[in-house]
């Protein structure tokens, strides 16, 4: 579960669904702890991958928050059915510059527009809101996975754990509680993972 907006302006880049990258996971592979699965997607209301889009995924496989390793996909058109192909290989102004930017630069660039963001969310005091972006690993910007150790948010991300109520919380600073929802318990141990499309309702 995610928030499905991107960026500080909670809008979907160039004001299209297409290219609101809305959820990263990352967790062993089930029956092989030697592998690590990767999934990203895109906003739910989007009708399709943009095919003209670059989809991209940095991987820093050193800590230092420069990109060792970059996956991109890029999609066809829709066709008829929806179903789409995709060939594998190895932006408002402020938004643009946060998506494109290396996070090894974010505390300098973005904790002051951070800091103001949570005194108006959640009354955070400067102090407060430096302590709480710390403590939740916000800036550097990066979903950090360390595969020697379990899977759960914030060292990965599985399938159960319902982020945006934990961001949620953080931004109020615990005036909306987690809603206490919970998550779904069909989940498979082979790709695609996600448990079986529930029937639909008669």
């Amino acid at each position: 579960m995610s928030n499905h907006f991107t960026g500080l302006s909670l809008g979907p880049p160039l004001g299209d669904q297409r290219l609101d990258l809305c959820d990263l996971y990352a967790f062993q592979a089930p029956g092989d702890s030697s592998r690590t699965v990767l999934i990203l997607n895109a906003n739910p209301n989007a009708d399709a991958l943009h095919p003209d889009a670059v989809y991209r995924l940095n991987i820093d496989n050193d800590g230092d928050n420069l990109t060792d390793i970059a996956f991109s996909w890029v999609f066809s058109s829709p066709a008829s059915d929806g179903s789409q192909t995709y060939s594998f290989f190895n932006t408002d102004d402020t938004k643009v510059e946060y998506n494109a930017s290396e996070p090894v630069n974010d505390r300098e660039r973005w904790t002051d527009q951070f800091v103001h963001l949570l005194g108006h969310t959640g009354g955070y005091s400067r102090e407060e809101a430096i302590a709480a972006i710390d403590k939740h690993g916000l800036l550097p910007d990066v979903l950090r996975f360390d595969p020697s150790k379990p899977a759960a948010y914030p060292n990965g991300r599985t399938f159960t754990e319902d982020v945006i109520d934990i961001r949620v919380a953080f931004l109020t600073k615990n005036e909306a509680p987690p809603t206490g929802l919970q998550p779904h318990t069909d989940t498979l141990d082979r790709f695609p993972y996600l448990g079986d499309p529930h029937p639909a309702a008669t």
